[in-house]
């Protein structure tokens, strides 16, 4: 407690200790040589009792007290040892209060060079250059290496001066053979002694290998052959021999050239035969001989090949021609001459595009041509080919069909197809002794209707259509009134003849389409109760919502049994057509809840 004039203070406390023993040092390798190693450490005073000395021990080896320095570095060095070996060092610091904690690290003497990493950078006719890297063991750098070839020392390498560690080393092979394999060991050396060795296989300089041949050029007379040929490693290609047939010629390595990255060697030959097939070849030579042969087959130019061709449209007094036809390389393809027969009727100089094309004028309608076609260039003319061609001919005859049919008139359709480069324009439409002939045309739609007519009248119809090259054949064709008033979509009153037991099972089961008959699958009926009487005593009185209505007025009508399919609720056979040995109508309805009975027709 404190005390002054005023008196004594409050009494105070604190903590005390004595001196403790050291911490563990931080101990590190500081430098090894083959014979010795050193090593440093730091360690902390404690308080009040400072490091005076540490024990340090090379474990099974020495032992040493290193007392403290004015400089307060500690360090310790073993000479005497062997080389190449491992030791664990113990440092045990001491000082008043006692011996502190131990540290105990790894330590080595200098060892032999590691194994060299070699490779071959260059190489000439007669020799090698070899580079390698090697690194320095900490504190017995590599003095020499020694390169053998085989069994036998080549070289010995003495470090160069100001040698860095990571610097390569370089040893040149001379007085080899060309093309030659050789097995090349390296090894190195230090104070320690030699290391392990590298061993490689190094190779001076090839002759050239064959050269890559082709041709850039031609013309009707002459020719630019191309080739590629790789450097051997240190003996660059010096000269090209190039043979053409029986004429050679040197070639000389250009100024810059670099074939490792595309340039070329070339050669031009003139004074050559157009059409000519010779054999090209080179032989690359550099300091160590010839490489071997590249032949390749090498042309001028040739005349055009045939033409391959069609024709492209067509009138009647006209036809277009198309046709392509490759350029020969050199000579290319300067026109085209077109012959009729032995007469020449066009020279053709430029292409549209990519194909050529002319147009023949002043024919004939329906003539057919054979037109021989050939290309012509600098070398001469090339073959010919025959290109068939034909003016649009006249129309082929209409297809026609009944379209719709009332007791008074007749509605008629017909299709035609358009001959190519001429499309039927009109057609000539003759009604015989109804009304003559007329003419209907193509704005109008192919459909005519012919009125004025009795009940159940057939009428013969003919048919021609009519382009720009002429008529064309005409078709006949019967069409037919009904004997009763017909409309699409109309309820009418028809007759079904059968026997009295199936009657009734129509009676009160309704009808049951058949699966066959001369219409197909439906239920037969008719508007003329005669008809219907011809079938079975009982004839049955029926009123049928027709729906839409097709005519079938002949045996091998194209819809004869696919009327339905194509849309149709009832097929209708007119009267007198043929159709049936009867000559009456009859309908055919393929849905039988479109009929209903009424009653049963009276006896006559």
């Amino acid at each position: 407690m404190g005390v002054n004039a005023s008196g004594t203070g409050a009494p105070g406390s604190l903590r005390a200790h004595t001196s403790t023993p050291p911490a563990a040092p931080f101990v590190k390798q500081t430098h090894r040589s083959p014979k010795s190693l050193t090593i440093k450490w730091d360690v902390d005073d404690p308080l009040g009792a400072p490091v005076d000395s540490c024990f340090v021990e090379l474990e099974g080896d020495a032992s040493k007290t290193v007392h403290r320095r004015k400089d307060l570095q500690w360090q310790a060095t073993f000479k005497n040892l062997e080389h190449s070996q491992t030791f664990y060092a113990i440092v045990s610091p001491t000082n008043g209060a006692g011996v502190g904690s131990q540290k105990r690290i790894q330590v080595q003497t200098s060892t032999r060079p590691p194994v060299p990493q070699v490779e071959q950078v260059d190489r000439s006719a007669t020799s090698v250059t070899l580079h390698w890297v090697v690194r320095d063991p900490l504190g017995a750098p590599v003095q020499k290496c020694t390169v053998c070839l085989g069994r036998d020392i080549a070289v010995e390498v003495d470090r160069p001066s100001g040698h860095r560690p990571d610097s390569s080393w370089r040893a040149v092979l001379p007085d080899l053979f060309a093309a030659q394999s050789v097995s090349v060991a390296v090894a190195a050396t230090n104070a320690v002694g030699m290391g392990p060795e590298s061993r490689m296989n190094a190779r001076t300089s090839d002759a050239p290998a064959a050269a890559r041949m082709a041709q850039s050029e031609r013309s009707p007379s002459s020719l630019v052959l191309q080739w590629w040929v790789d450097d051997p490693m240190g003996e660059p290609v010096e000269t090209c021999t190039v043979w053409l047939g029986d004429v050679s010629r040197t070639m000389h390595r250009q100024a810059g050239l670099n074939t490792e990255f595309g340039r070329s060697w070339t050669a031009e030959f003139g004074r050559l035969r157009p059409e000519k097939m010779l054999w090209a070849c080179v032989i690359a030579s550099n300091a160590v001989g010839e490489g071997p042969e590249s032949w390749l087959k090498v042309y001028t130019s040739c005349r055009p090949a045939a033409p391959h061709g069609e024709q492209h449209m067509c009138s009647a007094r006209s036809v277009t021609l198309k046709w392509t036809v490759e350029d020969p390389l050199g000579a290319p393809v300067e026109k085209c001459c077109l012959w009729l027969g032995s007469r020449l009727v066009e020279e053709v100089h430029q292409p549209v595009r990519s194909n050529w094309q002319t147009t023949i004028q002043d024919l004939q309608p329906a003539q057919k041509l054979s037109v021989r076609v050939a290309a012509v260039n600098a070398v001469g003319q090339g073959n010919s080919s025959i290109i068939r061609a034909c003016t649009s001919k006249p129309p082929g005859s209409p297809w026609i069909d009944q379209k719709s049919s009332t007791t008074t008139s007749i509605t008629f359709t017909w299709t035609v197809d358009d001959p190519i480069g001429a499309p039927v324009d009109k057609c000539k439409v003759d009604l015989g002794d109804h009304g003559g002939a007329v003419v209907v045309w193509r704005r109008q739609g192919w459909e005519y209707t012919i009125s004025n007519l009795r009940p159940a009248e057939r009428v013969l119809v003919s048919v021609t259509a009519i382009n720009d090259a002429g008529e064309g054949r005409s078709k006949e064709y019967f069409v037919y009134t009904s004997r009763f008033d017909r409309r699409d979509g109309k309820v009418y009153e028809m007759f079904h003849g059968t026997d009295p037991s199936a009657a009734r099972s129509i009676q009160q089961g309704g009808f049951r389409p058949s699966t066959g008959g001369m219409l197909g699958a439906g239920v037969y009926l008719s508007r003329d109760v005669r008809k219907a009487r011809g079938y079975g005593s009982i004839v049955l009185k029926c009123v049928v919502n027709v729906g839409k209505v097709k005519c079938i007025n002949y045996q091998g009508h194209p819809l004869q049994k696919s009327w339905h399919q194509n849309g149709y609720d009832t097929a209708w056979v007119p009267p007198n057509c043929g159709m049936v040995s009867s000559g009456l109508e009859e309908d055919c309805v393929y849905d039988p809840k479109r009929i209903r009975i009424v009653g049963v027709a009276p006896q006559t």
